[in-house]
């Protein structure tokens, strides 16, 4: 059986989240009408990168709305910084979510040219530590995973539900390896 996680490792994502626009090999049924890719060695140009949308909102503890950023691009200029490193590592939503004073957000990223349109709810856990949940559509692929993170985003453990409705045991499983890690890691300091 095809993962999500297998596949988004066939595609060079980075767990940590950092490829924003996945290729077309990203999906179990790519396409055959995708635009053209990035081939190593030659410039990237606008012709060959895939146009993404995106949108983080982040949500205060009596629900209001604190920060909203929102960006969209092709190549990435100056102005798209925010959003790319709310987008990367899980360690920089949770800080640009404290600094806004929220406590939690929900980000939308979307490319139409790969069939991608994800939603990823950011939400502190009993004990402190996130959960990052993407949903959506990458492709023929439907997306159910994310990661567990500690307190400050920093220690995470990927999950997937493999295109099941719960994620329930994946998630629990996934907080349970990222406890052990952080106690490995505090006895290593000792």
């Amino acid at each position: 059986m095809t993962t999500t996680k297998s596949l988004l490792k066939a595609a060079g994502v980075l767990v940590a989240g950092a490829t924003l626009a996945l290729p077309a090999a990203a999906s179990a049924k790519s396409a055959p009408t995708a635009p053209p890719q990035h081939v190593v060695g030659e410039p990237i140009t606008e012709e060959n990168v895939n146009h993404v949308f995106f949108e983080a909102r982040i949500v205060g503890a009596d629900g209001g709305v604190v920060k909203t950023l929102a960006c969209d691009w092709k190549l990435p200029g100056d102005d798209d910084r925010e959003c790319l490193r709310f987008q990367g590592d899980p360690q920089n939503a949770v800080e640009a979510i404290r600094d806004a004073g929220g406590a939690r957000a929900v980000k939308r990223v979307t490319s139409p040219e790969i069939g991608l349109d994800s939603t990823t709810r950011i939400t502190r856990r009993a004990g402190g530590s996130w959960l990052f949940r993407t949903t959506g559509r990458s492709g023929d692929l439907d997306l159910n995973n994310g990661w567990v993170c500690d307190e400050d985003g920093y220690g995470c453990t990927m999950w997937d539900a493999n295109g099941e409705d719960s994620a329930k045991d994946e998630v629990k499983a996934a907080a349970a390896k990222m406890q052990k890690k952080a106690r490995k890691a505090r006895r290593a300091k000792r």
